[in-house]
């Protein structure tokens, strides 16, 4: 009798939370299913944000990412580990999920993703006291005549750049790594970018931009920024669109245009610090810098078709390196063109090891 009643406390108890948490009866007899110890974690750590849309679907991804950590850690012999997933966590999730309409299995797998927060950012000061000094090349992004492509105009310190901006529509804009800033960037950011970032480099790009600079509607290859200071505002358009004018003079002077009133085909977006843009081949798109100081790494084409040595290099994995040596030593198949590449690339990223291996 005694169990009887304790059973029945406590599924009051999980009852009463769980209206609290505006959660469904599934999520009440999951609740009940846990152990004393992961119930307690469950209910002490699962926190949505007010209005929190299928709430019930991120606590049931919630409680899977909490069992599986669990699980995990005592197949090593260690201690339980900890719930990945924040409290801060969950609300971006939530709102990533509500947004986009996602179902519960989309959900779980958002929320058993290890987070990644690399120390990617460097504030303005920071590059300051690191590459002040730093010749930078500037160009115009937005040219009256020839509103389709950039005209080299100068040369100035970084800092000098940064702190005195003419009002002019110049920014930096360094493609591979020719420009000093850029390579320095590349080598000191390229290991803390995520795997997938790493992977997908074909010919890196640094921009850098003060308030209002930006670049006119133009079409390249397919693209990915990550920003990593301030915002920058971006129109999108697929390569057929008909574009008449629009971006081709300032873009920034459409900050104030209705999303219904821009061109028809034509997306807009703000990027924040942390996010990354990407669109294909020949997408018609201009920016707009709307802070005191942006800049982000990217990169433009492809790298899919390129020698699997090339890319391995560039990612510095210096024991299949040494493997593709060894065995080319005996049949000779790699080309001098592909070494070639593959020192650039890996002096470029920083990874010495692999271009002391590599043959002069």
């Amino acid at each position: 009798m005694a169990v009887l009643h304790e059973s029945a406390a406590m599924e009051s108890v999980c009852q009463t939370w769980a209206q609290q948490k505006g959660l469904d009866e599934a999520c009440v007899n999951k609740l009940l299913e846990l152990t004393p110890d992961m119930m307690a974690t469950v209910m002490e750590g699962f926190s949505p944000k007010p209005g929190t849309m299928n709430a019930s679907g991120l606590f049931m991804g919630y409680v899977r990412s909490i069992q599986q950590a669990q699980h995990g850690a005592k197949g090593k012999g260690k201690a339980p580990a900890p719930a990945m997933v924040t409290p801060e966590l969950q609300g971006e999730v939530a709102q990533f999920v509500s947004q986009w309409g996602l179902d519960e299995e989309c959900t779980n797998v958002l929320l058993e993703q290890r987070p990644q927060v690399p120390e990617l950012a460097s504030s303005r000061d920071e590059l300051l006291e690191a590459f002040g000094n730093v010749k930078v090349q500037l160009e115009s992004g937005i040219d009256e005549a020839s509103a389709f492509f950039r005209l080299t105009k100068e040369w100035r310190s970084f800092r000098d750049y940064s702190q005195n901006p003419t009002g002019q529509q110049d920014l930096v804009f360094e493609h591979g790594f020719i420009g000093k800033l850029s390579r320095s960037m590349w080598r000191s950011k390229f290991q803390m970018m995520p795997e997938i970032l790493q992977k997908d480099v074909a010919f890196p790009i640094l921009t850098l931009g003060n308030n209002g600079t930006g670049t006119s509607m133009h079409q390249h290859e397919g693209t990915w920024l990550l920003l990593m200071t301030g915002l920058k505002a971006w129109w999108i358009a697929d390569g057929t669109t008909r574009t008449r004018s629009f971006g081709q003079r300032d873009p920034c002077q459409n900050l104030g245009t209705s999303l219904n009133d821009l061109p028809e085909g034509f997306q807009f977006c703000v990027q924040k610090a942390g996010e990354l843009v990407y669109f294909p081949d020949n997408s018609y798109h201009a920016t707009c810098n709307m802070d005191t100081f942006v800049w982000g790494l990217g990169s433009q084409s492809s790298n899919a078709d390129w020698p699997f040595f090339v890319k391995t290099a560039s990612l510095g994995d210096i024991s299949v390196i040494g493997k593709k040596l060894k065995k080319n030593s005996m049949r000779k198949t790699i080309r001098r063109a592909i070494y070639a590449a593959a020192l650039q690339r890996a002096l470029g990223f920083g990874h010495r090891a692999v271009a002391d291996k590599l043959p002069s």
